[in-house]
């Protein structure tokens, strides 16, 4: 079950513009538009040593800086907690089958 959250989380992360129009429908305080009054320049380093200078739209801006990190970090996080679920059963999974398991079975666990 905590895998199917995992994948639907990370499905989320192409959905950006179905939940920002979801937002700006459910509230008053969204604007239409994001107000950033100076678009922020990116200068990157080719390996050619050109420089190429690109320019981030406000809601460019909050989808890579905010939404994407917010997305990942809950994907890792959901992971991490999965995998130690998985060690837990491993290690006490034998438990839930006490009432089912023969004695021998249940000496070599």
């Amino acid at each position: 079950m905590l895998l199917s959250l995992v994948d639907f989380v990370a499905d989320l992360r192409d959905t950006f513009s179905d939940i920002e129009n979801q937002a700006k429908q459910l509230s008053n305080f969204v604007d239409q538009e994001y107000s950033d009054a100076n678009k922020r320049k990116v200068t990157r380093m080719l390996t050619d040593k050109e420089s190429q200078a690109s320019s981030l739209s406000p809601a460019d801006k909050f989808r890579v800086n905010t939404f994407y990190v917010i997305i990942d970090k809950l994907v890792v996080e959901l992971q991490k907690r999965s995998e130690a679920y998985d060690r837990i059963i491993q290690l006490f999974g034998f438990l839930t089958q006490l009432l089912f398991i023969e004695t021998d079975v249940l000496e070599k666990k």
